[in-house]
């Protein structure tokens, strides 16, 4: 759950970044990757906890 925080708090920093500083089409497909990267991850934690669950 913590790398999905992380992915989430960089997200946010790339957004801001580019917002303010350096908008490029390079830092939207960082951030695309970044929350992809975040949502498979999620739900492996997800699949996980109900493995857990079950046991």
């Amino acid at each position: 759950m913590n790398y999905v925080i992380g992915i989430i708090c960089i997200n946010i920093v790339i957004g801001l970044v580019e917002k303010f500083f350096y908008p490029s089409t390079f830092l939207v497909i960082l951030q695309t990757i970044l929350a992809i990267i975040g949502l498979i991850i999620f739900y492996e934690e997800k699949k996980r906890e109900r493995r857990n669950k079950k046991d």
